[in-house]
């Protein structure tokens, strides 16, 4: 999910709850607010100490009450922002696992899913093993899946990660297919020549590779809600459609929505954290630019008063 897409899901889910999600981002921007103010005035102090705010100019004092009400404004809508921030992520963790969001959207989209994942495991229970096309579904079938709906029958955990994995090297070995025509056609490599045991092994090994890892930056969650089914299963490995919808739902659903919410969250607040380290530089180099200044006033005066013409 892209963070554009993200922060849409994100302002409609905020939009939908803001009763609930108010309280966090009052809360928790004031406490951004107010850490940030506090550890403004930590930091100008320490400096302080260390001589950055050090200036002999007549002017010096006001600059550095000029210089104290930068950081702390600074550092309070830095801290404001990173406590929103949080306040955001724990406002639609709160929304996705603890509302209606949940009850009403996200569970009926985890049952829509496992009717579907029930109909793929019949489809691919019919599918013919030498074109690998697709058969309707029979009319007993359309009744078990109207069983499965009503929680009168369950789906076979085991058959049903056998029957996707049989289409997935079917696709690899396609994939494999085309592959040898390709480098028959580009290269000079006699790949006849090869044998064909390490020919095929290599090539598929490729492919299995290249497969596993657009899996997993396409689906995420997703695969990992697929991988653990078993683990959702009861003990003869079968899955009511309540059980696998709750798991869908939990292992599926909710990850995609969080994951990428942590993830902006915690650049938000890195970007923050950058800013508000930032918004010590032009002080810093302010006043150290004076005192350079001065020093070098100084040491001019010095030079002029021990010159001849001074004596």
């Amino acid at each position: 999910m892209n963070e554009v897409a993200f922060e849409t899901i994100a302002e409609e889910i905020m939009k939908a709850q803001i009763g609930v999600v108010l309280g966090w981002l009052i809360l928790w921007t004031a406490i951004g607010l107010i850490g940030g103010v506090v550890l403004g005035i930590v930091v100008y102090l320490l400096l302080g100490r260390m001589g950055a705010w050090k200036l002999d100019w007549q002017y010096g004092r006001i600059l550095r009450v000029l210089n104290i009400v930068w950081l702390v404004l600074a550092f309070g809508a830095c801290g404001a922002s990173i406590g929103k921030s949080q306040a955001v992520l724990i406002g639609v963790d709160h929304v996705v696992k603890h509302t209606q969001f949940y009850d009403e959207i996200l569970v009926p989209v985890g049952e829509e899913t496992a009717d579907g994942m029930m109909i793929m495991d019949l489809s691919l229970k019919n599918i013919d093993p030498e074109t690998y096309e697709l058969i309707p579904l029979t009319e007993e079938q359309n009744g078990l899946v109207q069983a499965f709906q009503e929680g009168r029958v369950k789906l076979n955990v085991k058959e049903f990660q056998q029957r996707v994995v049989m289409i997935r090297d079917h696709i690899v070995d396609d994939a494999v297919a085309e592959l040898e025509v390709e480098l028959k056609e580009s290269t000079d490599l006699e790949v006849e020549g090869l044998p064909a045991s390490l020919r095929d092994g290599l090539l598929q090994g490729m492919v299995q590779h290249a497969f596993g890892r657009e899996a997993e930056k396409t689906l995420g969650a997703i695969l990992d809600c697929y991988r653990t089914l078993p683990e959702a299963a009861d003990d003869g490995g079968m899955i009511s459609r309540t059980a696998l919808a709750a798991h869908i739902v939990d292992r599926g659903a909710v990850p995609v929505i969080m994951q990428p919410t942590q993830r902006y969250v915690r650049a938000t607040q890195i970007s923050g954290v950058v800013a508000l380290a930032g918004s010590l530089i032009p002080p810093l180099l302010i006043f150290w630019l004076i005192r350079r200044h001065e020093r070098h006033a100084t040491a001019t005066d010095t030079a002029g008063e021990d010159s001849p013409e001074h004596r």
